[in-house]
């Protein structure tokens, strides 16, 4: 989500703890070999540590669907991502304040959740989970 794309924009090339690193080094793995450089966690001049904390990102768009079997009543579903936890977010206002509906554990397989309070005005996200994002519903 934006999250993702806000933490990459506070990386600097300047900064010790956020330096650009270059991936030819030959003492790290070829299959990064082409890749110029990429963003890392905290800054080491062990080639070893710097592939350690490269700052990987995949962003990739859930195909999510929303249906109304009956009035007042709204059901998501999408695609899961096996093995994370998924959390399906709606939201009534612009800007967002994206707020909980449910959260489950992803099995690869199609999954759906049924909003019993569906509104005219509420919009859907599902959001998958990782480094144990996981928390109790407020």
């Amino acid at each position: 989500g934006h999250e993702v794309l806000e933490t990459l924009n506070t990386f600097a090339p300047d900064s010790i703890t956020n330096r650009l690193i270059s991936m030819s080094d030959p003492a790290l793995p070829p299959d990064l070999f082409g890749v110029a450089q990429f963003p890392v966690r905290t800054f080491s001049l062990n080639p070893r540590d710097q592939y350690e904390n490269v700052l990987f990102v995949d962003i990739t768009l859930l195909q999510v669907t929303v249906q109304y079997p009956t009035e007042g009543t709204a059901v998501i579903g999408w695609k899961s991502v096996e093995d994370r936890f998924q959390e399906v977010e709606y939201t009534e206002i612009f800007p967002p304040d994206w707020k909980r509906l449910t959260q489950q554990l992803g099995t690869g397989e199609f999954l759906s959740v049924i909003d019993p309070e569906y509104a005219r005005q509420r919009f859907y996200r599902v959001r998958v989970l990782y480094e144990s994002q996981t928390e109790s519903n407020d």
